[in-house]
């Protein structure tokens, strides 16, 4: 995180060569020997004892531990010395890596010395591990041992390439001398595999890997020759093609094979595991949710849809989750679904900001919110419907039957559902009626009124500033094709600036006043500017004409506010201003009742001019069947359990006196 840093990176791109002993050099090492083989290693021995092998002594584990931890700690600080020094030299004096390299006198002593410390103790630690499964019968010994060679194989390599006479072969090899470099880290990777089980997978990937070393080091080396004796590398790689592929990439398919036998191994292998944690993750809801009452139970998916529906138009789902006994979901959709709605999406379609739906602007919202409301209310539906059937079985017959439910319940339930359905007719009597209020009300159809403001902590807008006080402007949010009749009217000697109130003001350059009848604009002064006010003056006295004052609008949404007024000569009639007042003009709400009840007169009034044959009557009468007899009266006392005991008439009469006694045999 630190070399990546745009200083420490150019640094380490000036230093070349010298800056790779700390990055990869130094970097990789202190990963993959201090970090990941100590966890390897850790784990190993701490399952070695339950997979067959024998579980080594504390002590000698310990001594692993400590000799593997000096050993690569010692070598992550000699390479992170030697980048620092001979990368200095060659950024801040000039000199060449080789140059930077021969002026440390101590660089072959330091890095050999490091190098056979890690060295010794990586092959104590590969010598305990063995010994540890020499003797094991299961399938852990081939892969270990396999892991062991290839270690042991690259390690070994390290402290030789860092002997002088080796590492200035490498050096006159140029590239191909880094390719054998590379070689030793892709070789000591290979032992970090995970554990596999398969004879195939131990095959491949092993005589893969050292086909690769193998070929990869004698064609290097090949080409380190010819780039030493002058060729360039280029050059020589390409004067021992195909060869070189033709050997390389069956290797590479090789190891690619055993890699894809083990995935499938693991795949297979882990199937229980798999299912136990989707198992475990579909039934983390239910330890938040407790036992769901019966009434809950009984509720329909779609009543519980439609609890969700309105609030989820409105950016907040959740709430009908939460009355159908999802509390896990619910508080999931409540904490998410407005951030979404009313945070992310506004941020990323700001024109403050330069957000991904910045062009489409506030209509992302048009589309996300009913989008949303639906797919929560769909899963919803979904979700109760299934745990109906989950907690209450299948029906029988592979349909619902209706069940005779007793006369409390009924009744209850005809209320339940009077509710819901009066409820949902305020509602939509609400929603029709709402755009009839303006016409109604009057909204919209008078003349602009202005007059002096008071100003409070609330109050925000464009408004000028007289000397009896500060008028406010009406703003359109769209520029005027032609100049609004009803724009304010006042003289010269009256305008003394403008007032500009929001939550938070925005630069003066965002305010700007423009001639409509000389073109231009004319310059401001700032008066007076604090968080949420600023007064702006005109430098110059404005003449008479009509001008536009172009105002930053708040909200997230943005935009323009355009206030309009003119600059009258002396002499001619100017705007009469009123004084504020509390009174709210025109009564919207009151407006609301009697188009409501408009609304339910139309209604009825619909209803009953309705043809004869599609109305509906409390009962209906069929024709073609005649009523009913009326039902007997059953006798009390005796003589009723007496005439009841002998009758001769089948049981579905006989249910009109609640009788329970069966019907004599052989009556018909």
């Amino acid at each position: 995180m630190i070399q990546v840093q745009p200083a420490h990176a150019d640094w380490l791109y000036k230093a070349g060569h010298a800056g790779e002993w700390i990055d990869p050099i130094s970097h990789a090492h202190i990963n993959l020997v201090t970090g990941l083989t100590m966890l390897v290693a850790g784990s190993l021995f701490a399952l070695v004892g339950s997979a067959g092998g024998v579980e080594p002594s504390r002590r000698l584990v310990n001594r692993c531990f400590y000799a593997l931890l000096g050993g690569s700690l010692a070598f992550y600080a000699v390479t992170l010395y030697l980048g620092f020094h001979e990368g200095g030299l060659v950024v801040h004096r000039g000199l060449t890596p080789e140059q930077a390299e021969e002026a440390t006198p101590l660089h072959p002593f330091l890095i050999m010395g490091a190098g056979i410390a890690m060295f010794a103790a990586f092959w104590l630690l590969l010598a305990v591990i063995v010994r540890s499964v020499w003797r094991s019968s299961g399938p852990l010994k081939p892969f270990v041992l396999a892991g062991c060679a290839a270690l042991a194989l690259g390690t070994l390599q390290g402290p030789v390439q860092a002997f002088p006479a080796v590492n200035e072969l490498l050096d006159r090899g140029g590239q191909a001398g880094d390719v054998i470099v590379n070689l030793h880290a892709q070789l000591s990777a290979g032992a970090e595999l995970p554990l596999r089980r398969a004879r195939f997978v131990v095959a491949a990937v092993g005589a893969g890997v050292g086909a690769y070393y193998i070929v990869g080091v004698a064609f290097s080396a090949l080409e380190a020759d010819r780039v030493a004796a002058g060729a360039s590398y280029a050059s020589a790689v390409s004067g021992l093609e195909p060869w070189e592929a033709l050997v390389t990439v069956p290797a590479a398919l090789v190891v690619l094979a055993g890699f894809w036998s083990y995935s499938r191994l693991a795949v297979s292998m882990t199937a229980r595991q798999r299912d136990e944690g989707r198992l475990a993750i579909a039934a983390l809801p239910g330890r938040y949710t407790g036992t769901i009452p019966r009434r809950v139970r009984r509720r329909s998916p779609a009543a519980l849809a439609g609890y969700e529906l309105p609030l989820g138009l409105m950016g907040f789902p959740g709430v009908g989750w939460l009355f159908a006994g999802f509390p896990f979901t619910a508080s999931i959709l409540l904490m998410a679904g407005p951030a979404v709605a009313w945070a992310i999406i506004p941020v990323a379609f700001t024109p403050y900001g330069e957000g991904p739906l910045r062009a489409e602007g506030w209509k992302v919202l048009l589309a996300w919110l009913p989008l949303s409301a639906l797919l929560s209310s769909a899963a919803l539906y979904r979700a109760h419907a299934r745990r109906r059937r989950l907690l209450d079985g299948p029906p029988p017959g592979g349909h619902r039957q209706r069940v005779r439910k007793p006369r409390t319940r009924a009744e209850i339930r005809a209320r339940y559902k009077a509710r819901i359905g009066v409820a949902t007719g305020v509602i939509a009597l609400l929603l029709v009626s709402l755009p009839f209020v303006p016409a109604v009300a009057g909204v919209g159809g008078g003349t602009v009124r202005y007059s002096y403001q008071s100003f409070t902590k609330e109050i925000t807008g464009q408004f000028l500033q007289t000397p009896k006080g500060h008028v406010a402007l009406f703003a359109w949010s769209d520029p005027q094709e032609s100049y609004p009749h009803d724009a304010l009217k006042v003289a010269a000697q009256d305008v003394h600036g403008f007032v500009i109130r929001a939550s938070a003001v925005d630069s003066p350059a965002a305010y700007q006043l423009y001639d409509l009848d000389r073109g231009g604009s004319v310059p401001l002064v700032v008066r007076a500017r604090g968080p949420t006010q600023m007064t702006l003056a005109p430098r110059q006295a404005l003449r008479p004409g009509r001008y536009e004052l172009v105002a930053a609008k708040e909200g997230m949404f943005g935009g323009r506010n355009y206030d309009y007024l003119q600059v009258v000569k002396p002499g001619a009639p100017v705007t009469p201003l009123g004084v504020a007042s509390s009174r709210t003009a025109p009564a919207v709400a009151d407006s609301l009742l009697p188009l409501g009840a408009t609304l339910v007169a139309l209604l009825f009034a619909g209803s009953g001019a309705a043809p004869p044959g599609k109305r509906r009557s409390g009962r209906r009468v069929s024709r073609a069947s005649p009523s009913p007899p009326p039902a007997r009266r059953r006798p009390s006392g005796r003589a009723g359990r007496k005439a009841c005991s002998r009758r001769t008439t089948p049981p579905a009469v006989c249910s009109r006196w609640r009788c329970s006694a069966p019907a004599r045999p052989g009556s018909s």
